[in-house]
């Protein structure tokens, strides 16, 4: 026997939810937005990492301007971090 299944009104969506299913959503969203932070910022960190193999003159100049790009851009590290 098949079970007849209508839809919720968004406002009765959480009708049953306590304040732990409250927390747990919270966490949930800004987990959600960091994931989706993440890809954009490493996106510029490799474009500055290729950046430094490109501009590099010599081959012992490499990894010299590879470790200089997280000094450089403190700003993208700070907000990994």
């Amino acid at each position: 026997m098949a079970v007849a299944t209508g839809r919720v009104p968004l406002y009765r969506l959480f009708v049953f939810a306590d304040r732990t299913d409250a927390a747990l959503m919270a966490v949930g969203a800004l987990a959600a937005v960091a994931n989706g932070m993440a890809q954009p910022l490493m996106t510029f960190i490799f474009g500055d990492v290729i950046d430094a193999f490109g501009s590099a003159v010599s081959s012992n100049d490499v990894l010299h301007r590879v470790v200089k790009v997280p000094q450089n851009n403190e700003f993208h590290f700070f907000l990994l971090h």
